[in-house]
Order: structure tokens, then C-alpha cells, then sequence
């Protein structure tokens, strides 16, 4: 009876491994998004903390990498994610990473007291309408898109994900 259990256990855990390792890919990039990645994305400006208005293309093009961050501020793992953001940036913008945070339907006020509380060191930009979040077609919080010095997509993450703490790095020691 035991081994039997145990078979069945490891016929299902096997099953379930593969099962997630043949979907990983279109779980991470079927999103719903205006563009996939190898596209460029569409440039946009917004104002930021001190009412400038600011262009998303100007950042890209000075930039190696620009990793954009759809969020909220009480959206719970935008909030878990904005510390890892920030040790990133840190670590990298001198080697050309940047980091633009759009923050989704908030007044700035709302923004203001978030960013009291939890400062960032990158560009926080506010999409107080939602119109450029909607245009882009974000439907899930938070929502990151890394693209290149072109404005190409690399990468796509709808979520929380500790993944761009080891493909940060890497992109910067494989891009030398």
C-alpha cells in the first residue's frame, strides 16, 4: 500500500514538473499587451513628482536598459517589489539601467505619501487617468516591461517576480 502511495506520488510529481516546465514560457510572455517582445514599445509623457513632463523615449535612448513598472501604491506586491527595484537600480544605473515607475489611477497626493514613506531612488511617473496604462493594455498589477536602448521589449513580467534579481545582473555581465 505504502509503495503504492509512493509510485503515485512520484507519477503525479513528475507529471506535474513537466507540465510546468512545457507551459513556463507562454505563462511568462501570453500576455494581453499591446506588443510582444522583439517590439518596440510606444513612447509616451507623463509628469513626474515635480509636475515635469517627462519622455519615455528620452529615457530609453539614454539608457542601456529601461525597465518600466506599471504599479499602485496599494497594490501589495507592487509594494513588495519596489525595495528589490530599488537595490537594482542602485547597483546598475551607472552601468545603464533605468527605472521608470508609472503609478496607475492615484492622485498625487496618494503618490506623495506612498513615496514619503518609501522613497525611491529612480523616475516615478504618474498616470493619473490610466489613458497610457490602458493604451499599453496593463490589466494586472504590477506590470514590467524591460526594453532596450532601441526601445525593443525584452522582457515581460505581469506580477511580483525575484526573477530580475539574477537577470539584472546578467544582462549587464553577458552585454559588456
Amino acid at each position: 500500500m505504502n509503495r503504492t502511495l509512493l509510485i503515485i506520488a512520484l507519477v503525479l510529481f513528475a507529471g506535474f514538473s513537466f507540465f510546468s516546465y512545457s507551459v513556463k514560457d507562454s505563462v511568462l510572455t501570453g500576455t494581453s499587451l499591446s506588443f510582444d517582445e522583439g517590439e518596440e514599445v510606444g513612447s509616451f509623457a507623463l509628469p513626474d513628482m515635480s509636475d515635469v513632463q517627462i519622455e519615455l523615449s528620452d529615457i530609453i535612448k539614454d539608457n542601456r536598459y529601461t525597465w518600466i513598472n506599471f504599479w499602485a501604491s496599494w497594490c501589495g506586491p507592487c509594494r513588495e517589489e519596489m525595495p528589490m527595484m530599488s537595490e537594482l537600480y542602485n547597483e546598475f544605473a551607472e552601468q545603464g539601467l533605468a527605472i521608470v515607475a508609472v503609478n496607475v489611477n492615484e492622485n498625487k497626493e496618494t503618490i506623495q505619501n506612498y513615496l514619503d514613506q518609501y522613497p525611491v531612488p529612480f523616475t516615478v511617473l504618474r498616470d493619473s487617468s490610466g489613458e497610457i496604462t490602458q493604451s499599453y493594455n496593463v490589466e494586472a498589477l504590477p506590470t514590467s516591461l524591460l526594453v532596450d536602448s532601441t526601445g525593443a521589449v525584452q522582457r515581460i513580467t505581469v506580477g511580483f517576480s525575484r526573477a530580475w534579481e539574477y537577470q539584472i545582473p546578467n544582462l549587464f555581465s553577458n552585454d559588456e
